[in-house]
Order: C-alpha cells, then sequence, then structure tokens
C-alpha cells in the first residue's frame, strides 16, 4: 500500500505528532527571532523535511511536505531545496529539545534551518517524525517485508541493516521474524517514503494451538461464545476424537474472524444460516490458559473433504493464491476463508512458499470438482538434534558453575557412543535438575556431603557445554515406539487447567528395536510409566508430562524390551 494516497483520516497520530513537531520548531524559532543585531535582521528561516543530510559533504537537502520543494522566509528561495553548511564547528544543531550533533539529523525529520545572508546554513532544528502503527507480517522476504495494519490495509516495508528488531525488549535478529508474527513498527512516514526504524515483536499470545472440526450448534452473540460437538483435533496430519464427550464451549477472540464460502460473516449470521452445519475451528490460548476460537471457518457439507494430505509445497502462486503438492497433480486453491497456520501462527494463503513442509485438509468442490484448502498447517518438524544426550559419571563439581564426568557415552539415533574421557559441562540459571521425587535445587548439585553427587551416573540434556537438564533417571539402552492412545494418572481442575501431569501412558503400534537384527520389531500394545525424573523432548522442548498428547508418536528408552517398564527418555517425533 502506497501511503502518498491515503487520506487524512487514516493517519491521524502522523498529523498529530506533525503538529507537535512544528510547535515544537516554533518555540524554537521564536527564541531565533529574539536575537538582535545584524545577523538576526538578515538571517533567513527556510522548513522542510529532510530528504539527505550530508554532513561530510557540508549540504542539506530538504523538501515540503507537499513534496513540492522548500516553503521558506525568503520567496526567491521557495524553490531552493539544497543549503550548505556553513562553518560545522559552529552550528548550532537542536534536535526533540535537547542539544544534538549535525550527524544526529535524519531522513524524514521535520526541521527549520536558519540561513546566514549568504545562504548557509548557521544552526538547525529538528524533530523526529515516528509514528507507531501495529500490524501482522503477512510475507517476510530478506530485504522486504508485507504487513497488514489493524486497519486492514497492506504494505510493503523496505528493510536495511539500520532497523533494530526486539523480543519482548531484547534485540534479535531479523531472520528471526516469522509470518504471521504480530508487530509494533516505528515508522518515519513522509509523502516520499515510508521507512522502518523498529520492529517489536510482540508475546505469543496469539500462536495457534489447536485445530478442532465439529458440528457448531449455537452461536451466542451476547456471551460472544459457541458450543460445537462431536469434536475432532487436527494434530501431526490427523484427526483424532478429543477425549471430552458430549458439548464443548469456546469464548470467542476479541478479533475471532467467522467465514462461510470465503466470505466474512457476523455472529448472527452465523447463528441465523449456519447452525448444525461443520466447521473447522483455530483456537488459541488466552491469559489463563483456556483455548478461545480464533478463526472460524464453516464448510460446504456438499464438497467432500479429501484424506489428510502430509507433504512438500512444490509449487506457489501467491498473487493467485494456488499451491501445488509434490504428490498431488491437482492444484489447489488457497481462500479467504482458508485457515492457515505458519510456525503456530494465523496467517493468510500469501504466506505459503514453494519447499514449505505442510499437513494439508483438501476439500473438492461439488459443482467444479476444483480442490481448495480447508486447513494448511505449516512448520518444521521436531528433531531430538536440537540438544545432545549424554550419561556419564560425575567426578568433580564446581558449584553453580560446571561440573565434569570421568567418561562418558553419547546417544547417537538409537546407540550410545561411549567416551573413555572426561568432559566439563556448564551450569546456568536455566540449568535444571531432577532426581527420583522431583526437582532439585541448583545449590543441593554438590559433590560433597551425605547427598553428595559426586559417582553418580546421570543423564545429560545439553546445548554444545551448557547444561539444560540433569536426570537421574537409570540407564535404558533399548528403544521402543508407537503412537500414544491413553493417558492416566493426571489431574485436572475445575476449569480446566493441569494440576497434575499423567504418571502413566499406553501405545499401540508398538515396536521394539532388536540390538542384534538392528531391526524394529512388532510388539503388543505397552503400558509405560512416567517418573518424577523421565526425560520428555517435544517441539524442539525440554516439557512436562503435561504436554503429552493422545496421538504423539513416540520413541521411549528404556530398561528392556517388555511391553511394560519405566520411561526414561521420551522423545515426541
Amino acid at each position: 500500500m502506497d501511503y502518498r494516497t491515503t487520506r487524512l483520516q487514516k493517519r491521524p497520530f502522523r498529523y498529530l505528532s506533525l503538529v507537535i513537531a512544528m510547535a515544537l520548531l516554533f518555540a524554537h524559532c521564536g527564541a531565533w527571532a529574539a536575537e538582535s543585531g545584524a545577523q538576526a535582521k538578515n538571517a533567513t528561516i527556510v522548513t522542510g523535511i529532510v530528504e539527505e543530510n550530508n554532513p561530510q559533504m557540508g549540504y542539506i537537502t530538504l523538501y515540503g511536505e507537499d513534496g513540492t520543494g522548500t516553503s521558506g522566509g525568503a520567496e526567491q528561495f521557495y524553490n531552493l531545496r539544497i543549503y550548505n553548511y556553513g562553518n560545522q564547528n559552529e552550528l548550532e544543531v537542536i534536535k526533540n529539545q535537547k542539544k544534538a550533533s549535525v550527524d544526529d539529523i535524519e531522513t524524514g525529520d521535520t526541521v527549520y534551518l536558519k540561513l546566514d545572508e549568504d545562504m548557509n546554513v548557521i544552526s538547525v532544528s529538528a524533530v523526529d517524525n515516528y509514528t507507531v502503527k501495529y500490524g501482522v507480517i503477512v510475507s517476510k522476504r530478506n530485504t522486504s517485508l508485507v504487513v497488514e495494519y489493524d486497519d486492514g490495509e497492506q504494505q510493503v516495508l523496505d528493510i536495511d541493516d539500520s532497523v533494530f528488531v526486539s523480543y519482548e525488549k531484547k534485540p534479535i535478529s531479523y531472520s528471526n521474524l516469522k509470518d504471521g508474527d504480530r508487530v509494533r513498527l516505528l515508522l518515519h512516514i513522509t509523502v516520499k517514503f515510508t521507512r522502518v526504524k523498529e520492529i517489536a515483536v510482540e508475546g505469543d499470545e496469539h500462536y495457534i494451538t489447536n485445530i478442532y472440526k465439529g458440528r457448531i450448534t449455537y452461536m451466542d452473540d451476547k456471551a460472544n461464545e459457541l458450543v460445537a460437538q462431536n469434536l475432532e483435533v487436527f494434530r501431526k496430519g490427523q484427526w483424532s476424537r478429543i477425549g471430552k464427550k458430549g458439548s464443548v464451549k469456546f469464548k470467542l477472540a476479541e478479533d475471532c474472524l467467522i467465514y462461510f464460502d470465503n466470505k466474512l460473516i457476523d455472529i448472527k449470521t452465523a447463528q441465523k444460516y449456519h447452525r448444525e452445519q461443520e466447521a473447522y475451528i483455530a483456537v488459541m490460548g488466552d491469559y489463563s490458559g483456556k483455548e478461545v476460537a480464533a478463526f472460524v471457518s464453516y464448510r460446504d457439507e456438499e464438497d467432500a473433504e479429501d484424506i489428510p494430505y502430509d507433504d512438500t509445497i512444490s509449487l506457489a502462486l501467491t498473487g493467485s493464491r494456488v499451491f501445488k503438492l509434490s504428490k498431488l497433480t491437482q492444484r489447489i486453491k488457497v481462500g479467504e476463508g482458508a485457515i492457515v497456520v505458519k510456525d503456530g501462527r494465523l496467517v493468510s494463503g500469501a504466506s505459503i512458499s514453494r519447499n514449505d513442509v505442510a499437513y494439508v485438509v483438501a476439500n473438492r468442490d461439488f459443482d467444479s470438482g476444483i480442490y481448495y484448502a480447508g486447513i494448511v498447517q505449516i512448520g518444521d518438524r521436531s528433531s531430538v538434534d536440537f540438544v545432545q544426550i549424554y550419561r556419564g559419571r560425575i567426578k568433580k563439581i564446581d558449584e553453580n558453575r560446571s561440573f565434569t564426568v570421568e567418561s562418558f557415552s553419547q546417544l547417537n539415533g538409537l546407540s550410545w557412543e561411549y567416551t573413555n574421557a572426561p568432559k566439563t559441562f556448564r551450569l546456568n540459571f536455566n540449568t535444571r535438575i531432577i532426581n527420583d521425587t522431583g526437582v532439585v535445587n541448583q545449590r543441593n548439585f554438590k559433590d560433597y556431603g551425605d547427598d553428595s553427587y559426586a559417582g553418580r551416573t546421570v543423564y545429560i540434556i545439553a546445548d554444545g557445554t551448557d547444561t539444560l537438564l540433569i536426570s537421574t533417571a537409570p540407564y535404558g539402552t533399548y528403544n521402543v515406539k508407537g503412537v500414544i492412545y491413553e493417558l492416566n494418572g493426571g489431574t485436572i481442575g475445575d476449569e480446566g487447567t493441569v494440576l497434575a501431569g499423567p504418571t502413566e501412558f499406553k501405545i499401540t503400534d508398538a515396536k521394539v528395536y532388536d540390538l542384534t537384527s538392528r531391526i524394529w520389531k512388532d510388539s503388543k500394545e505397552m503400558t509405560l510409566n512416567i517418573l518424577q525424573n523421565s526425560i520428555i523432548l517435544k517441539d524442539e522442548r525440554i516439557v512436562k508430562a503435561s504436554e503429552l498428547e493422545i496421538g504423539d508418536k513416540v520413541r521411549v528408552i528404556k530398561r528392556d524390551g517388555t511391553i511394560t517398564g519405566d520411561a526414561y527418555i521420551i522423545i515426541v517425533e
């Protein structure tokens, strides 16, 4: 969106800031006017927007707010745009009511220049023209961003190395930005350009936690909620029934979108014309941890829903909202009513890119036979390689700093590789230590006294030499895998909050890795215990047992190949 054609009412904050800027500048100019003597009498004052400031070459270039050139006090210089600096050692520079250097004057600043009788700049008063806008990243490229602002306007913004990027007030790299990120932008907006000064990424409260399919029986515009039944949840490219029977209520997020046939509708229309109709529902966690509906897309039940695809995007035609999967010959259209989630964020179809790995739920139009997307879920698949898993006997502990093991084994794929050499790991504030009773205070991790850890064999989860987790769980050499179909032992509060995680899980499609033949062999269903010091890795994070879910495909390291026992390491694959 080119903001040169945007109306005044759509830029109130910009013009408010300009009024304030002018007030500050006039105040300073008033001080200039109060000067006495020949210099004040012969001085000329001009104003404008900085197009270029080049102190090294000794000049500054201005244009007016309307882009025509410079507005100033001398008629004969009305169209003059380039001004030379006088003696820079004596040049007075004020910016935002504070003394500044001429190098602090930036492109886009509103300035007043005081000129001597030779029309050289002898004083500068400037105010920056930053405007704050909020929006969502539609598409990110190496040198540009497409952003959709809260008012629905979209704009392409150029990005260079000078742009400061932060997340929760901490600097991050531009490469960390993702499509769907909600951002606060600090912008220089003029009639000639829009320049990005700063990008601040907001928190993760807008992440999509689940996508459901079910029949919406009621939409309540007063309570701002929906009621659905026969719910299934979409996880890892498969539909599975949720554990709760009967109807489920979801509050609607403040900016919840409701679509039918790619048209945006309101709650009353949904209740009047689409009651008892099946829909896809994307939900996110609110500040209390409860799920709220962020996007509702009603299905046309005459159209057939295809089996979900787990595939790679081989072609993405952004302008026409069409993409292809590598294993499907037909092209798939992406309408406004499609739920597109990328890296956990709700995005538009414009964010779908070639080589994205996606789970896709496609529907086939009853009349035309054309495929269109109901759900596109894009994201990196989790891998255990984000950490290193060691097991070693503790030799020495430098309290709160580091510890050394005498020798160690490192998990490489399905086997442990032994190294007969010491290795030292760093401790930091984020290091967690767990034993068979729960979390251990790092102050109690020492190599002396009755509870000494010297000589104990532990698991070490590390990022390089930085220790993330230390566990006293027993040594396991057998790998088993399967799909979780039941979780037991957890405690859920009245409002759905997790009070205690599960202590047992059951897997189907179970297999045991035979160490001799080095192949996976079928097994009966397994029942496995979760210990206080079990290590659980999921979505490239160390997680609690409460984050395990029915439908998770897991690999477990345990003592033997039996169908029962304790799970020492649980990896969600």
